[in-house]
């Protein structure tokens, strides 16, 4: 699949009156968290440091007590900087890797950074940077634990949220999101963390040269969320993780008879990862109500979907019913 006709899938501005369950943005934990976001922000609009700032830096370390941490803007520039980086330390780097299924973006990044694209066990396959998603997007497969990369992609890495082992990857970099952690994507707000100070100063400069940092509202907005959370994240997280269940119960309980589960672990991640046992008409049905889904082809396995557990329940519901009564009309 070519990587804009993938990368459009996610695209926010797909608007439709029915239900867009494409987009991997978390609304649901937008609800759960939205009484922990600031209400007031500081009227300082000047360029923000190369640094994260103190406050946002205090709440971090909290999390990564060592390491280099770089502040970017959202977790995409953050893969973007990482991968820039290790290529400027060794020249020698051709391709981007990562297994199927991936996220849709990872051809887009390496296309962008000059890379090829491929699995890592793709014979032709040289000098690479190779990346694991664990929890995995979209199969919410974390097994990659005993394997070694150059980037772990840790969007969905928290226990309480997604069900994250709470074991990691041998890795030269982590990338994190706070959209992923706080249901806030709209703050643009991620971060990498590397022991390797060379790796953390070529990535600063990747974040100042294409966006001169990262705005200081959006790291004022983080890091007074996660200040605010103090004492009540786990059952503010819990909240958010019966909810997900829910939507996941509701949408593997009135498809079973429609669709194959393909997800690695039932429990992880936020996506349900599937195969239409009647893919012309399950196709039919989706157009029809206007569910936007993510096709398959686009996470590297033609014939599945990807579907999103992350919004409201209520809206979430209405979705599966519409679809499970046009399914078996």
């Amino acid at each position: 699949m070519d990587t804009w006709n993938a990368d459009s899938q996610l695209v926010r501005s797909r608007s439709t009156d029915g239900w867009n369950l494409a987009i991997g943005e978390p609304h649901l934990l937008r609800e759960v968290m939205s009484p922990y976001y600031p209400r007031h922000y500081p009227a300082d609009l000047s360029y923000p440091d190369t640094v994260p700032g103190p406050d946002l830096m205090a709440e971090l370390r909290k999390r990564h007590p060592t390491g280099h941490i770089v502040v970017t803007v959202g977790a995409k520039q953050a893969l973007y900087a990482a991968v820039d980086a290790l290529m400027r330390l060794d020249g020698r780097l051709e391709w981007l890797t990562h297994t199927a299924p991936h996220w849709p973006s990872y051809p887009t990044i390496a296309r962008n950074s000059h890379l090829e694209f491929a699995s890592p066990l793709d014979p032709r396959v040289g000098q690479d940077i190779r990346v694991i998603t664990a929890p995995n997007n979209p199969d919410g497969d974390q097994s990659h634990w005993s394997a070694k990369c150059d980037i772990w992609d840790a969007a969905y890495a928290d226990q309480d949220l997604y069900g994250w082992n709470a074991i990691a990857p041998k890795h030269k970099v982590s990338v994190w999101s706070a959209g992923k952690l706080f249901g806030s994507p709209g703050a643009r707000v991620g971060w990498l963390v590397t022991e390797d100070a060379q790796i953390a100063d070529l990535a600063t400069r990747y974040v100042e040269q294409n966006t001169s940092g990262v705005a200081t509202t959006s790291q004022y907005h983080v890091a007074a969320t996660m200040r605010n959370l103090e004492g009540v994240e786990h059952r503010v997280k819990r909240d958010f993780r019966v909810q997900l269940y829910s939507n996941r119960t509701l949408f593997h309980g009135y498809l079973e008879d429609h669709i194959i589960d393909r997800e690695v672990d039932f429990n992880h991640g936020m996506f349900a990862w599937f195969e239409p046992k009647n893919p012309e008409q399950f196709k039919a049905a989706i157009d029809k109500l206007k569910i936007l889904m993510v096709d398959g082809s686009a996470c590297g396995i033609p014939g599945c979907y990807r579907a999103s557990l992350g919004l409201t329940n209520s809206k979430f519901h209405s979705a599966v019913l519409a679809l499970v009564k046009e399914l078996e009309k």
